[in-house]
């Protein structure tokens, strides 16, 4: 897809997981190995935001640090719509390995004529499995100037044109479950395992 970068945020300082979680083990490939190998099939440009930028370099994407470090994902948010050359752009964050071919060019075909589209699951905004237009820089950019700290996304969303799609009312049959799954901790790694082998572990 020419019209459209997809951005991977490899930022986050995996706290509770204790590692990167970027480079976690899933059925033998890097967390991030699936999502880029998903990504390939759709865009032809793909971003990786991250300040350790040698670890990704086996990647064969470009990777690019954050321009405002430390305000959290929204200095990574910043740094890709920043460096991306398309005007639409599907972001994810580096934990959320079962991505959907699908659903992400459905978000992008529904997101025209908004700033941004953010899905919602079980009334849970998704902000990082979401479409941002180079048109939220400026906003982004004001929130990273005069914000001290940590910033959550979800703060600059009453200042765009925002679509918030609930994922409930699609006449689809996606299983949101597993595509919003993010790794956190070593027990969301073992569940992810279990789904990757095609196990039910919900529901």
């Amino acid at each position: 897809m020419k019209e459209a970068t997809a951005i991977v945020l490899a930022g986050g300082r995996s706290t509770r997981m204790g590692q990167n979680k970027a480079l976690l083990p899933l059925k033998g490939r890097p967390l991030i190995g699936h999502i880029i190998g998903v990504l390939r099939e759709i865009f032809q440009e793909i971003l990786i935001v991250s300040n350790q930028v040698e670890i990704y370099k086996d990647m064969r994407v470009k990777v690019i640090p954050d321009l405002v470090p430390g305000k959290g994902p929204l200095s990574g948010i910043h740094s890709g719509l920043f460096h991306s050359s398309t005007w639409y752009n599907f972001l994810v964050a580096c934990d959320m390995p079962f991505l959907d071919q699908e659903f992400v060019l459905y978000l992008l075909e529904r997101s025209r004529g908004f700033e941004a589209l953010i899905p919602s699951f079980r009334d849970r905004l998704q902000p990082l499995h979401a479409v941002y237009t180079k048109g939220c820089l400026p906003v982004v950019e004001s929130f990273l100037i005069r914000t001290p700290g940590g910033i959550k996304v979800e703060e600059i969303f009453p200042y765009l044109k925002v679509f918030f799609l609930k994922v409930e009312t699609l006449d689809r049959h996606w299983d949101f479950e597993k595509i919003f799954f993010n790794i956190n901790t070593p027990e969301d790694l073992k569940k992810a395992q279990k789904m990757a082998e095609g196990e039910k572990t919900y529901g």
